[in-house]
C-alpha cells in the first residue's frame, strides 16, 4: 500500500512539474491583462474623474502639518506669510501740497453701491499718472496698495480684478501667481485649495513630487505627475501639477510581472524536481530493503526447517521425563515460532511489492479451526483454546487464513496469557470470527492504525500488519475492541471469494 502511494505521489509530482509552466503562463497572461485594464482605467481617470487626484494631493501633500503661505477668509481678506514686506504703518497728517485733493480721495472711506471702497478706484487712477510724490504721499499710496493686496473690504473676485489692473511692478510675483495672472514656474508646486468660505495657497518644494508619484503609483499604476507651466483644475484644487501617462512605468510593470512569474516558476520547478528526486531515492532504498529482507528470510527457511525436523526426531527418541526431551521440546517450539516470523517477513515483502494471487479452497470452518487449534496446542502445551463454531463451508485461501489465525492466537498468547476463545458465526453472507484473549493491556489507537509497526510497543507489530493485508485482500476488514477486560479481534469476511 505504501509503495503504491509513493508511486502515485511521484507521478503527481512529475505531472505538476510538467503542468507548472502552463499554469504560470496562464497566471502571467492573466496578470498582463489586469495590468492593461489598470492602465486603461488610470488613463480614463485623467479625463473622466479628476476629483480623485485632488483627494490624492490632499492626502499626500496637504497635511495638517503643512502651513499655507496665504489664507483668504470672507470678511477678513488675505493673511499669512505672503504679506511679509507689505506696508503696515498708517501715514501721519502731513500737508499734501501741491495736490491736496489726492489726500481726500485716498483716505475716503465711502463705498460704491457695489460695496467697493472709493479709495481703491482713486488708487488705480493715481497709478495711471506719472508725477513726483512727496514722502507722505508715497506712504499713503503704499498703505492703500497694501490694503488692496490684502483684500480688505473686498471679495476674492474683486481683489483679483483690482490686482489685475495694477502695474506689474507694483504687485509681488506671489500675488500674480496665486491669482493666476502669470503662468506658474516649474521651480515649486503652487496649489490653491478652496474649502467653503476659505481659500488656502500653498507653495511646496519640487521634491514633494517624489511623494506624490509614490501615492500615484499605488492609486493608478502607469501614471505620473509633472510640474507644468499652466494651471490645472482638479476638483477644489487649482495647481501647476499635471497627470500624464508614464511609458517607462508601464514597461517597469511588465518587466516586474515577467520576472516575478519567471522566478516563481523556477522556484516551483526546483522544489518539485527536488521532491521527485528524494521520493525516487526513497523508493529505491525501500525496494533494496525489501529485497534484502525477502532474500534473507528465504535463506533462513532451509536451516530452520532442518532445526525443526531434528528437534522433532529428538522428541520421538528421548524419554518424556528426561532433560534431553525438555531441551528438544524447547528447541522445537522456538524453531516453530522463528519459522512463523520468517513466513511473516516473506508475506510482508510480497504484499508490499505486489498482491499475491489468492487460491480459494472450500473449507469447513469448524474443522479448519479445530485443526489449527490442535496444532497450536501441540506447539504450546500450556495453551487453553476454546472454539465455538457452527458447521458451514467457506471458500478462502487456506494458507493465508491459517497464517492470519496463527498470528492472532500467538499474539494473544504472548500478550495476555494462554487462555484464548475463538467464535465463528455466519450472518447473511458474512462470516464473523472473534478471537478473545483473557486480559491484554492493548493500545487500541496503535492497533487501529493502518500500519502499526512500533518497536517501542514490545514487538514489531508485523503479525497484525500481515493479518490486515490478507483480510483486506480477501475483501474483508479487521476490527479491535475491548470486551470482558480483554482484547477482542473481530474478522469480517465474505463467505466466498473469487
Amino acid at each position: 500500500m505504501k509503495n503504491q502511494s509513493v508511486t502515485i505521489a511521484r507521478n503527481l509530482v512529475f505531472g505538476l512539474a510538467l503542468l507548472a509552466p502552463l499554469l504560470t503562463f496562464f497566471s502571467w497572461s492573466r496578470q498582463r491583462i489586469l495590468d492593461q485594464q489598470s492602465a486603461q482605467f488610470s488613463a480614463q481617470l485623467i479625463d473622466e474623474n479628476p476629483t480623485w487626484f485632488a483627494e490624492l494631493i490632499q492626502r499626500q501633500l496637504i497635511t495638517p502639518a503643512t502651513e499655507p503661505i496665504a489664507t483668504w477668509r470672507d470678511g477678513e481678506g488675505i493673511s499669512g506669510v505672503i504679506l511679509t514686506g507689505l506696508v503696515e504703518q498708517r501715514p501721519s497728517n502731513h500737508s499734501f501740497d501741491p495736490i491736496p485733493e489726492w489726500h481726500h480721495q485716498l483716505t475716503d472711506t465711502s463705498k460704491l453701491g457695489s460695496g467697493i471702497p472709493r479709495r481703491y478706484l482713486a488708487l488705480l487712477r493715481q497709478m495711471e499718472q506719472s508725477y513726483e510724490m512727496s514722502e507722505p504721499q508715497q506712504a499713503l499710496r503704499d498703505q492703500v496698495l497694501s490694503d488692496l493686496l490684502q483684500g480688505r473690504e473686498l471679495s476674492l473676485a474683486a481683489t483679483a480684478f483690482f490686482i489685475a489692473q495694477l502695474p506689474t511692478d507694483k504687485v509681488p510675483a506671489e500675488f500674480r501667481w496665486f491669482f493666476q495672472l502669470d503662468p506658474p514656474t516649474k521651480q515649486a508646486i503652487h496649489i490653491r485649495f478652496t474649502q467653503g468660505s476659505e481659500t488656502h495657497w500653498y507653495k511646496l518644494s519640487s521634491d514633494s513630487m517624489a511623494t506624490l508619484d509614490t501615492g500615484l503609483d499605488r492609486w493608478a499604476p502607469g501614471l505620473s505627475a509633472r510640474l507644468s507651466s499652466h494651471w490645472h483644475q482638479y476638483g477644489p484644487l487649482l495647481m501647476n501639477v499635471a497627470m500624464q501617462e508614464n511609458p517607462s512605468a508601464k514597461q517597469h510593470i511588465k518587466l516586474k510581472n515577467l520576472l516575478m512569474h519567471a522566478g516563481l516558476l523556477l522556484l516551483i520547478e526546483l522544489a518539485l524536481i527536488s521532491l521527485w528526486i528524494a521520493m525516487r531515492a526513497y523508493t529505491r532504498i525501500v525496494r533494496m530493503q525489501k529485497r534484502l529482507l525477502a532474500s534473507t528470510s528465504h535463506e533462513l527457511r532451509t536451516p530452520l526447517a532442518a532445526i525443526r525436523q531434528h528437534s522433532e526426531l529428538l522428541l520421538d527418541r528421548t524419554p518424556p521425563d528426561s532433560k534431553n526431551h525438555l531441551y528438544a521440546s524447547h528447541i522445537e517450539r522456538e524453531s516453530r515460532r522463528l519459522q512463523n516470523l520468517v513466513e511473516n517477513l516473506l508475506s510482508a515483502a510480497r504484499y508490499e511489492q505486489l498482491k499475491p494471487e489468492l487460491r480459494p479452497t472450500p473449507l469447513r470452518i469448524d474443522k479448519f479451526l479445530d485443526e489449527l487449534c490442535q496444532a497450536m496446542r501441540h506447539s504450546f502445551a500450556e495453551m487453553d483454546i476454546q472454539v465455538s463454531a457452527k458447521s458451514f463451508t467457506v471458500v478462502w485461501d487456506r494458507a493465508a487464513m491459517t497464517q492470519v489465525m496463527t498470528n492472532l492466537i500467538d499474539n494473544a498468547r504472548l500478550h495476555a496469557g494462554p487462555k484464548v476463545s475463538i467464535e465463528a458465526v455466519l450472518e447473511s453472507d458474512q462470516v464473523i470470527i472473534r478471537v478473545q484473549d483473557s486480559g491484554s493491556n492493548a493500545d487500541l489507537k496503535r492497533l487501529q492504525q493502518e500500519s502499526p509497526l512500533d518497536p517501542s510497543a514490545g514487538g514489531l507489530g508485523l503479525g497484525l500488519t500481515i493479518c490486515r493485508e490478507i483480510i483486506l485482500h480477501h475483501g474483508g476488514k479487521l476490527e479491535f475492541y475491548l470486551k470482558d477486560k480483554g482484547l477482542c479481534v473481530q474478522i469480517c469476511l465474505p463467505q466466498s471469494i473469487t
